[in-house]
Protein backbone atom coordinates (compact mmCIF):
# COMPACT_ATOMS: atom_id res chain seq x y z
CA UNK A 1 0.00 0.00 0.00
CA UNK A 2 2.75 2.31 0.63
CA UNK A 3 4.34 2.06 -2.78
CA UNK A 4 0.34 3.06 -3.80
CA UNK A 5 0.39 6.02 -1.72
CA UNK A 6 3.61 7.14 -3.05
CA UNK A 7 2.42 6.75 -6.36
CA UNK A 8 -0.49 9.08 -5.54
CA UNK A 9 1.39 11.49 -4.53
CA UNK A 10 3.71 11.50 -7.34
CA UNK A 11 0.76 11.96 -9.98
CA UNK A 12 -0.76 14.66 -7.48
CA UNK A 13 2.73 16.30 -7.94
CA UNK A 14 2.88 16.26 -11.40
CA UNK A 15 -1.03 17.83 -11.67
CA UNK A 16 0.38 20.56 -9.73
CA UNK A 17 3.15 21.11 -11.86
CA UNK A 18 1.07 21.48 -14.88
CA UNK A 19 1.03 25.52 -14.43
CA UNK A 20 0.05 26.98 -17.91
CA UNK A 21 -1.26 30.43 -16.15
CA UNK A 22 1.84 30.72 -13.39
CA UNK A 23 0.10 33.79 -12.23
CA UNK A 24 -2.96 31.90 -10.50
CA UNK A 25 -2.46 31.22 -6.58
CA UNK A 26 -0.63 27.93 -6.12
CA UNK A 27 -3.75 26.19 -4.61
CA UNK A 28 -5.60 26.61 -8.13
CA UNK A 29 -5.86 23.15 -9.45
CA UNK A 30 -5.48 23.70 -13.27
CA UNK A 31 -7.46 20.54 -15.67
CA UNK A 32 -4.57 18.17 -16.60
CA UNK A 33 -6.36 17.07 -20.36
CA UNK A 34 -3.14 15.10 -20.79
CA UNK A 35 -4.15 12.15 -18.90
CA UNK A 36 -5.07 13.27 -15.50
CA UNK A 37 -8.89 14.96 -15.52
CA UNK A 38 -12.46 13.15 -15.88
CA UNK A 39 -11.73 13.66 -19.74
CA UNK A 40 -9.13 11.23 -19.92
CA UNK A 41 -11.89 8.74 -17.90
CA UNK A 42 -14.34 9.25 -20.52
CA UNK A 43 -11.95 8.67 -23.23
CA UNK A 44 -10.76 5.36 -21.20
CA UNK A 45 -14.18 3.99 -20.99
CA UNK A 46 -14.51 3.93 -25.09
CA UNK A 47 -10.91 2.52 -25.76
CA UNK A 48 -11.84 -0.15 -23.31
CA UNK A 49 -14.77 -1.12 -24.94
CA UNK A 50 -13.26 -0.61 -28.52
CA UNK A 51 -14.35 3.17 -29.71
CA UNK A 52 -11.98 5.16 -30.71
CA UNK A 53 -10.58 7.45 -28.06
CA UNK A 54 -6.83 8.94 -28.69
CA UNK A 55 -6.57 10.55 -24.82
CA UNK A 56 -7.12 7.66 -22.38
CA UNK A 57 -6.09 7.85 -18.84
CA UNK A 58 -1.84 8.28 -18.05
CA UNK A 59 -0.43 4.56 -18.01
CA UNK A 60 0.61 5.69 -14.90
CA UNK A 61 -2.88 5.36 -13.57
CA UNK A 62 -2.56 2.12 -13.93
CA UNK A 63 1.01 1.07 -12.51
CA UNK A 64 2.32 1.19 -16.41
CA UNK A 65 0.08 -1.60 -17.63
CA UNK A 66 -3.23 -0.14 -19.79
CA UNK A 67 -6.14 -2.74 -19.37
CA UNK A 68 -7.37 -1.84 -22.77
CA UNK A 69 -8.11 -5.20 -24.57
CA UNK A 70 -8.54 -6.98 -21.02
CA UNK A 71 -12.13 -5.78 -19.99
CA UNK A 72 -15.56 -6.39 -21.16
CA UNK A 73 -17.67 -4.73 -18.74
CA UNK A 74 -17.10 -1.27 -17.51
CA UNK A 75 -18.49 0.13 -14.38
CA UNK A 76 -18.32 3.84 -13.79
CA UNK A 77 -20.35 4.94 -10.21
CA UNK A 78 -19.66 8.83 -9.84
CA UNK A 79 -20.25 10.12 -6.57
CA UNK A 80 -20.68 14.51 -7.46
CA UNK A 81 -18.68 16.67 -5.06
CA UNK A 82 -16.65 13.68 -3.57
CA UNK A 83 -13.25 15.26 -4.03
CA UNK A 84 -9.95 12.91 -3.59
CA UNK A 85 -8.36 15.20 -0.46
CA UNK A 86 -12.03 14.80 1.17
CA UNK A 87 -11.89 10.81 0.87
CA UNK A 88 -8.44 10.72 2.02
CA UNK A 89 -9.46 12.59 5.05
CA UNK A 90 -12.76 10.18 5.84
CA UNK A 91 -11.01 7.18 5.33
CA UNK A 92 -8.01 7.93 7.77
CA UNK A 93 -10.68 9.44 10.20
CA UNK A 94 -12.82 5.99 9.62
CA UNK A 95 -11.56 2.38 9.58
CA UNK A 96 -14.75 0.87 7.89
CA UNK A 97 -14.75 3.40 5.35
CA UNK A 98 -10.70 3.14 4.34
CA UNK A 99 -11.55 -1.57 4.72
CA UNK A 100 -14.06 -0.85 2.20
CA UNK A 101 -12.00 1.73 -0.15
CA UNK A 102 -9.31 -1.16 -0.02
CA UNK A 103 -11.87 -3.60 -1.58
CA UNK A 104 -13.30 -1.59 -3.91
CA UNK A 105 -10.12 -0.77 -5.18
CA UNK A 106 -8.00 -3.91 -4.65
CA UNK A 107 -5.89 -2.32 -2.63
CA UNK A 108 -4.77 0.33 -4.77
CA UNK A 109 -5.91 3.34 -2.83
CA UNK A 110 -6.74 6.74 -4.22
CA UNK A 111 -5.53 8.02 -7.58
CA UNK A 112 -5.61 12.09 -7.69
CA UNK A 113 -7.25 13.30 -11.18
CA UNK A 114 -8.53 17.08 -12.07
CA UNK A 115 -12.22 17.87 -13.15
CA UNK A 116 -12.87 20.22 -15.95
CA UNK A 117 -12.94 24.24 -16.55
CA UNK A 118 -15.50 25.26 -15.13
CA UNK A 119 -15.79 22.44 -12.86
CA UNK A 120 -19.57 22.96 -11.64
CA UNK A 121 -22.02 20.01 -12.19
CA UNK A 122 -23.11 21.18 -15.46
CA UNK A 123 -20.05 21.12 -17.46
CA UNK A 124 -18.20 18.27 -15.70
CA UNK A 125 -20.99 15.83 -16.27
CA UNK A 126 -21.44 16.42 -20.11
CA UNK A 127 -17.90 15.77 -19.92
CA UNK A 128 -18.17 12.36 -18.36
CA UNK A 129 -21.04 11.38 -21.24
CA UNK A 130 -19.30 12.69 -24.54
CA UNK A 131 -15.51 11.71 -24.06
CA UNK A 132 -14.59 16.06 -24.75
CA UNK A 133 -13.84 19.01 -22.80
CA UNK A 134 -16.31 21.57 -22.33
CA UNK A 135 -14.80 23.01 -24.99
CA UNK A 136 -16.14 20.61 -27.71
CA UNK A 137 -19.54 20.34 -25.32
CA UNK A 138 -20.09 24.15 -25.19
CA UNK A 139 -21.16 23.58 -21.67
CA UNK A 140 -19.51 26.76 -20.04
CA UNK A 141 -21.42 26.80 -16.98
CA UNK A 142 -24.77 26.09 -15.20
CA UNK A 143 -25.93 29.95 -16.55
CA UNK A 144 -25.09 30.38 -20.11
CA UNK A 145 -26.02 33.21 -22.73
CA UNK A 146 -28.14 31.46 -25.57
CA UNK A 147 -27.94 33.67 -28.59
CA UNK A 148 -30.27 31.65 -30.23
CA UNK A 149 -32.96 33.02 -27.89
CA UNK A 150 -30.85 36.29 -26.17
CA UNK A 151 -31.51 35.06 -22.59
CA UNK A 152 -29.26 33.81 -20.11
CA UNK A 153 -30.26 30.27 -19.45
CA UNK A 154 -30.36 27.94 -16.63
CA UNK A 155 -28.59 25.10 -17.91
CA UNK A 156 -30.13 22.06 -15.43
CA UNK A 157 -33.17 23.48 -16.37
CA UNK A 158 -32.98 24.10 -19.85
CA UNK A 159 -35.29 27.15 -19.39
CA UNK A 160 -34.28 30.73 -19.01
CA UNK A 161 -32.93 31.96 -16.10
CA UNK A 162 -35.20 35.16 -14.65
CA UNK A 163 -38.79 34.77 -14.94
CA UNK A 164 -41.70 32.04 -14.67
CA UNK A 165 -40.78 29.68 -17.36
CA UNK A 166 -41.16 25.58 -16.79
CA UNK A 167 -38.28 23.71 -17.03
CA UNK A 168 -37.78 22.60 -20.49
CA UNK A 169 -39.10 26.05 -21.95
CA UNK A 170 -36.52 26.62 -24.23
CA UNK A 171 -37.62 23.04 -26.35
CA UNK A 172 -41.43 24.83 -26.58
CA UNK A 173 -38.95 27.55 -28.22
CA UNK A 174 -37.88 25.26 -31.07
CA UNK A 175 -34.21 23.17 -29.88
CA UNK A 176 -34.47 20.07 -28.24
CA UNK A 177 -31.84 19.46 -25.97
CA UNK A 178 -30.85 16.06 -27.49
CA UNK A 179 -29.55 18.74 -29.99
CA UNK A 180 -27.99 21.04 -28.34
CA UNK A 181 -24.86 19.46 -27.81
CA UNK A 182 -22.88 19.10 -31.35
CA UNK A 183 -21.15 16.24 -30.39
CA UNK A 184 -22.38 12.41 -30.15
CA UNK A 185 -23.07 11.03 -26.47
CA UNK A 186 -20.78 8.39 -25.45
CA UNK A 187 -23.50 5.98 -25.42
CA UNK A 188 -23.86 6.89 -29.26
CA UNK A 189 -20.16 6.02 -29.79
CA UNK A 190 -20.83 2.84 -27.85
CA UNK A 191 -23.71 1.69 -29.96
CA UNK A 192 -21.20 2.34 -32.77
CA UNK A 193 -19.26 -0.37 -31.95
CA UNK A 194 -22.23 -2.78 -30.59
CA UNK A 195 -21.57 -1.79 -27.06
CA UNK A 196 -24.87 -0.52 -24.71
CA UNK A 197 -24.72 1.56 -21.92
CA UNK A 198 -26.97 1.08 -18.48
CA UNK A 199 -27.59 3.85 -16.59
CA UNK A 200 -28.44 3.69 -12.69
CA UNK A 201 -29.87 7.69 -11.69
CA UNK A 202 -32.09 9.41 -9.35
CA UNK A 203 -35.53 9.24 -11.04
CA UNK A 204 -36.53 12.94 -11.05
CA UNK A 205 -33.17 13.38 -13.21
CA UNK A 206 -34.72 11.28 -16.17
CA UNK A 207 -35.79 13.38 -19.02
CA UNK A 208 -34.28 16.78 -16.78
CA UNK A 209 -32.22 19.35 -19.40
CA UNK A 210 -29.36 18.03 -18.65
CA UNK A 211 -29.98 14.26 -18.96
CA UNK A 212 -31.32 14.67 -22.06
CA UNK A 213 -28.08 16.53 -23.45
CA UNK A 214 -25.94 13.84 -22.22
CA UNK A 215 -27.77 10.64 -22.04
CA UNK A 216 -28.37 10.29 -25.27
CA UNK A 217 -28.45 6.88 -26.78
CA UNK A 218 -28.59 4.68 -23.46
CA UNK A 219 -30.34 1.67 -23.73
CA UNK A 220 -30.99 0.39 -19.87
CA UNK A 221 -32.61 3.10 -17.18
CA UNK A 222 -32.53 1.80 -13.50
CA UNK A 223 -33.92 5.02 -11.83
CA UNK A 224 -33.73 4.71 -8.12
CA UNK A 225 -35.24 6.79 -5.10
CA UNK A 226 -32.22 7.86 -3.31
CA UNK A 227 -29.74 6.72 -1.86
CA UNK A 228 -31.45 4.05 0.00
CA UNK A 229 -32.42 2.10 -3.23
CA UNK A 230 -29.37 3.83 -5.34
CA UNK A 231 -27.48 0.72 -4.22
CA UNK A 232 -30.39 -2.08 -4.94
CA UNK A 233 -30.45 -0.76 -8.44
CA UNK A 234 -27.07 -0.89 -9.25
CA UNK A 235 -26.95 -4.27 -7.81
CA UNK A 236 -29.54 -5.17 -10.22
CA UNK A 237 -27.88 -3.36 -13.24
CA UNK A 238 -24.83 -5.54 -12.56
CA UNK A 239 -26.31 -8.93 -11.94
CA UNK A 240 -28.70 -8.14 -15.48
CA UNK A 241 -25.63 -7.35 -17.37
CA UNK A 242 -23.03 -10.17 -15.85
CA UNK A 243 -21.02 -11.65 -18.23
CA UNK A 244 -21.97 -9.09 -21.27
CA UNK A 245 -19.45 -6.32 -22.62
CA UNK A 246 -21.17 -3.41 -21.89
CA UNK A 247 -20.98 0.03 -19.37
CA UNK A 248 -22.90 0.24 -16.39
CA UNK A 249 -22.73 4.32 -15.32
CA UNK A 250 -23.93 5.24 -12.03
CA UNK A 251 -24.26 8.92 -10.45
CA UNK A 252 -25.52 9.88 -6.54
CA UNK A 253 -25.66 13.45 -6.43
CA UNK A 254 -26.04 13.16 -2.76
CA UNK A 255 -22.84 14.66 -1.52
CA UNK A 256 -23.38 17.30 -4.13
CA UNK A 257 -26.61 18.43 -2.58
CA UNK A 258 -24.94 18.29 1.43
CA UNK A 259 -21.97 20.52 0.28
CA UNK A 260 -24.49 22.92 -1.41
CA UNK A 261 -26.68 23.14 1.73
CA UNK A 262 -24.23 22.88 4.65
CA UNK A 263 -20.56 23.42 3.22
CA UNK A 264 -18.21 21.26 1.93
CA UNK A 265 -15.89 19.80 5.01
CA UNK A 266 -18.78 19.49 7.52
CA UNK A 267 -19.88 17.17 10.24
CA UNK A 268 -23.03 16.77 8.37
CA UNK A 269 -21.60 15.79 5.08
CA UNK A 270 -18.66 13.70 6.35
Amino acid sequence: MTDLITAADTLEAQIRANRPLPQLDSDFVIPHYAGLSIYNVAQTVAALLGAPAPHPLDPAVWGGHSPVGSIDRVLLFITDGLGYHLLRRIAAEDAPIADLIAQITGGRDFTPLTSVAPSTTACAMPTFWTAQPPSATGMLGTAMWLREFSTLGDMLRYSPVYGKGDPMEFEAWGIAPEAFIPVPSLPQQLNAVGVPTHLVLAGYLFGSGLSRYMHRGVQQHYPHTGQSDAYPRLRDALRETSGQRCYVAAYLPNIDSLAHAYGYDTPILR
